[in-house]
């Protein structure tokens, strides 16, 4: 196994979750990822002193566990700081809020607190915003450039490199989307409109890099798979809601999270699964209310979810 180098500058460690490394001056290469845990963090750190390469920095698209988790061994074997959007540092810095936030600010279940949901803690050094960025302390050959690509979570960014961008989870493979059904955003307005930037970009583009699965050479077609398939789960949602108002009237979160995924065939495997389910449709939901196609009322103290009409 080794690295896999799409030019002289930029390579990926595939897995699980791919892990970006594009070199900088002399030995040093900046990380893009960090994987689960210290096992996968540490197989890329044998395969960087394999080519004789050592990490200096690490940039962390979002802060997920499994793209942040192995960060404390890539800074034990060498990488000198950490960097990340200012909302997703808050939540590496302090991991324990994502499970808060999938139990709607309440103390969460056991079930939210497994290594996937929340991972160790780990420091955030420097704080990006989109544009140019200069690596500090080193230079690169390529220019190097922050983007924006929110949706997936709050303030979830991209490297480019270049003609090549890795794009984290803005957008995921066939694969994923087979595999998962209800695949997780938070806030659905946002990825499609990531989508949107990512069309514009495409045409500058030689790859793209995303968190799962093979780099997409024609990002375009990428791009429209996960238009269609986030298409087709606002579409699932909404017919949930017209079905129940034309027998109920309305219906809450928990009987559309239970209407969706019969729709979609899907079953949660797990609890904490379920909380994901249920923050994807109500991510769902918020988008068709900012739409003004789906609206909220308290009906006694029942929340109920009906279509515009």
């Amino acid at each position: 196994m080794a690295i896999i180098w799409m030019n002289e500058t930029v390579g990926y460690d595939p897995g699980p979750v791919n892990l970006g490394v594009v070199r900088l001056d002399r030995d040093r290469v900046l990380i893009v990822d960090a994987g689960l845990d210290k096992g996968r963090a540490g197989k890329l750190v044998r395969l960087l002193t394999a080519e004789g390469l050592r990490p200096y920095g690490v940039l962390l698209t979002h802060h997920h566990a499994d793209h942040t988790g192995g960060t404390k061994r890539l800074l034990s074997a060498g990488a000198e700081f950490v960097a990340a959007s200012p909302i997703e540092a808050s939540l590496i810095r302090q991991p324990i809020l994502q499970p808060y936030c999938l139990s709607g600010g309440a103390a969460p279940l056991p079930e939210l607190t497994i290594k996937f949901l929340l991972p160790p803690a780990a420091p955030v050094d420097v704080l990006l915003e989109a544009g140019p960025w200069q690596v500090p302390g080193a230079s690169s050959a390529e220019e190097l450039q922050i983007v924006d690509l929110p949706g997936h979570t709050p303030g979830q960014i991209g490297l480019r490199v270049g003609d090549i961008l890795f794009c984290g989870d803005a957008m995921f493979p066939a694969e994923t989307w087979r595999k998962y059904g209800l695949t997780y955003f938070a806030d659905m307005g946002q990825a499609l409109a990531t989508l949107d930037s990512l069309d514009g970009l495409s045409a500058a583009l030689a790859a793209t890099i995303t968190g799962h699965g093979e780099p997409a050479r024609i990002p375009t077609q990428l791009i429209e798979l996960n238009r269609t398939s986030i298409e087709a789960l606002v579409a699932a949602v909404e017919t949930e809601l017209a079905t129940a108002y034309s027998t109920t009237g309305d219906m809450s979160l928990e009987e559309a999270v239970q209407g969706v995924c019969r729709r979609l065939e899907v079953e949660p495997i797990d609890i904490s699964e379920h909380y994901l389910h249920r923050a994807t449709v109500q991510a769902v939901l918020t988008h068709l209310c900012r739409m003004n196609r789906a609206r909220a009322h308290l009906r006694g103290t029942r929340l109920g979810w009906c279509p515009v009409r």
